[in-house]
């Protein structure tokens, strides 16, 4: 395990997150340890966080795009906002 993420560091992570690469990638691009993960899986905060925030953000971003360019009649928009409410509904659903 590698000592906390200074805070210039987690907002690398974040920018290269809203920009869709994979967490992978992020690690081979800033060349941090590859002790990052444990197995598939992401075991630190200090890049888990800021790498959830980043794609999250951009996600966010993009959905407030589509909704408003569906409001405004674009057949395309409507199409993925109708299949991000359903996405949005699939998860809610109890197993």
């Amino acid at each position: 395990m590698f000592s906390k993420l200074p805070e210039e560091t987690q907002l690398e992570i974040e920018s290269f997150a809203s920009l869709f690469f994979t967490a992978d990638e992020i690690v081979i691009i800033m060349q941090l340890p590859a002790d990052i993960f444990h197995g598939d899986r992401l075991t630190e905060p200090d890049f888990e966080i800021p790498y959830k925030r980043g794609r999250l953000k951009k996600e966010a971003e993009l959905r407030k795009s589509i909704i408003n360019l569906a409001v405004n009649g674009s057949s395309p928009a409507q199409i993925l906002a109708s299949q991000i409410i359903k996405d949005s509904e699939l998860k809610n659903i109890p197993v």
